[in-house]
């Protein structure tokens, strides 16, 4: 099995959802697993039948210019008055997503 990540088109009315998917051996194959936040995003049902196909950027025209990021709490029960740095949280999203495009 290959784990290499890839990137995958969703169309849904009116958009397209691009995700990255990496293979796993708890995942079924020919299945996808989307968290709640990935469904709730892309409006997607458990079991939902979907059209997927696979993705490249054209680095002529897609791109990302800016983007501002807005950070919560997922459980409001656990929310803590502790300051966050965001310089350090701006190195660790940059390692995590530095090659996104690729």
């Amino acid at each position: 099995m290959c784990n290499k990540l890839r990137l995958i088109s969703l169309p849904r009315p009116g958009k397209r959802y691009v995700f990255t998917a990496e293979a796993s051996p708890e995942m079924q194959a020919g299945k996808l697993g989307f968290s709640m936040i990935q469904r709730k995003w892309a409006i997607l049902s458990l079991n939902q039948d979907l059209g997927v196909a696979p993705y490249r950027f054209n680095e002529k025209k897609d791109f990302i210019g800016s983007m501002v990021l807005h950070v919560d709490f997922f459980n409001k029960k656990k929310v803590t008055q502790d300051p966050y740095n965001t310089d350090d949280m701006a190195k660790e999203f940059l390692m995590e997503f530095h090659n996104q495009g690729e």
